[in-house]
């Protein structure tokens, strides 16, 4: 009898030792879930993070604009150059004769140039400079009209009446 007692003991103290390995697994399952868990609510509550969807950059190719340093390169031996403010008081007015100009094919091939582009902006002055050859010697008022012809200044316009008698 005593055999079968200890026998029992042996089997009583292995299944408590076995649960115990058990519930301890269960207990360390348990705390990572719920570590896990807080981890995510806190990143999620706290740490908002932006996914910012990409903005797309399209490229666009302008072929009635240009910039202060294209003006002696166009692929044109005739053409002007009409440059003005396009965030300025006359600029729809200015927008809307040069649009009128590009509109019939008879005229000469016209490009705009924003001065308002900080691109351009180191080349506007209240004095012109008609006598230009490149572009480093530039000086550009508001409004400009430009007539180049094999890459030269032939005739500068920078007065609003003259431009509007050539672009009329």
């Amino acid at each position: 009898m005593r055999k079968k007692n200890t026998d029992e003991k042996k089997l009583i103290k292995q299944v408590n030792d076995d649960t115990n390995v058990v519930k301890k697994f269960v207990y360390i399952l348990i705390g990572v879930i719920i570590v896990t868990i807080l981890l995510y609510v806190v990143t999620v509550k706290y740490l908002k993070v932006d996914n910012p969807t990409p903005e797309s950059t399209e490229t666009t190719i302008s072929y009635t604009s240009v910039n202060a340093g294209n003006v002696f390169n166009r692929p044109y031996d005739n053409y002007y150059v009409f440059a003005y403010d396009t965030k300025g008081d006359n600029a729809n007015y200015y927008g809307n004769i040069l649009s009128t100009y590009q509109n019939e094919s008879s005229n000469k091939k016209i490009y705009s140039m924003d001065l308002n582009l900080a691109i351009n902006k180191k080349y506007v002055s209240d004095k012109s400079n008609k006598k230009a050859a490149n572009t480093s010697e530039l000086s550009i008022k508001d409004p400009t009209l430009i007539e180049i012809k094999n890459g030269k200044i032939v005739n500068y316009y920078d007065t609003e009446d003259a431009i509007m008698n050539i672009l009329k």
